[in-house]
């Protein structure tokens, strides 16, 4: 395959999908660099950690349904 921009070989494909749409996008290694440089722009190190301030918290147990054998009783 060969770079949307500027027709060398290609050996970044990304692929995004935004409300149900596909993009798929194939760049060489330097305009994979400019389109990274781009990106990171756009979302920078803030929005990454904000969504992480999540990570790592317990999430409630729930209460295990027993599953039991309704002829021989065994659980």
């Amino acid at each position: 395959m060969k770079c949307h921009n500027c027709n060398k070989k290609a050996t970044v494909h990304l692929t995004e999908i935004v409300d149900g749409k596909v993009m798929e996008m194939h760049l060489c290694e330097e305009c994979a660099r400019a389109q990274s440089q781009h990106m990171e722009q756009q979302f920078g190190l803030a929005d990454l950690l904000a969504g992480l301030t999540d990570f790592g918290k317990q999430i409630p147990a729930t209460a295990k349904e027993e599953l039991k054998c309704p002829t021989c009783g065994l659980t």
